[in-house]
């Protein structure tokens, strides 16, 4: 009898990426995308995060949020850093985040069996991760009308080709332009 695969949670992506795909300027910077801040804006990403019920996140991202002046922007929603480096203590990490040195397939599914329905992935190579073992299911691409002509890539050649259908797109008068796919089945994909 086969072995039926564990269930992992719904895995989602929200990015912003300049025209030419990249999710970050060279150095990491993400300042490609302030000019694109509206107040009163946020390009449903409210709405989004009101459906997750935990994050992943890379390290290199985790460090990035930790350098904002801001709150910490996920409140009391658990939030797992992958990275095989204990974290900084200083500012003091949330308690609701937690690390993982491992793949992403057993976290998800240690995260399904406690209970966590929809999973957000951010950052680069968490995101090229869980695309190069087909775990993501909806991605969110919001597009600047900026050419950065260098960067940190959306996707690269570790991602598999795959099937995707537009379930959505939105446009703003600051010439952003949002798009919304969720992953489709191989057949189809005709």
């Amino acid at each position: 009898m086969p072995i039926s695969p564990v269930a992992v949670p719904r895995v989602s992506a929200y990015l912003g990426v300049s025209l030419d795909g990249f999710i970050a300027e060279a150095d990491g910077g993400l300042g490609f995308l302030a000019p694109y801040q509206e107040a009163g804006t946020d390009y449903g990403y409210n709405a989004f995060m009101s459906t997750v019920d935990a994050v992943v996140m890379g390290r290199a991202t985790f460090d990035v949020l930790r350098g904002f002046d801001v709150p910490w922007p996920f409140a009391e929603r658990p939030v797992v850093v992958l990275t095989h480096r204990p974290l900084p203590a200083t500012p003091p990490v949330p308690s609701t985040v937690s690390t993982h040195a491992g793949q992403l397939r057993p976290l998800l599914e240690s995260l399904a069996a406690s209970g966590v329905a929809h999973v957000y992935v951010d950052g680069g190579q968490v995101v090229r991760q869980a695309l190069r073992d087909q775990l993501v299911d909806a991605l969110t691409l919001s597009v600047v009308p900026e050419l950065l002509g260098q960067g940190r890539p959306l996707f690269g050649a570790e991602v598999p080709r795959s099937h995707w259908q537009l379930i959505g797109s939105e446009s703003w008068a600051s010439g952003l332009v949002q798009l919304r796919y969720g992953r489709r089945a191989v057949n189809q994909a005709s």
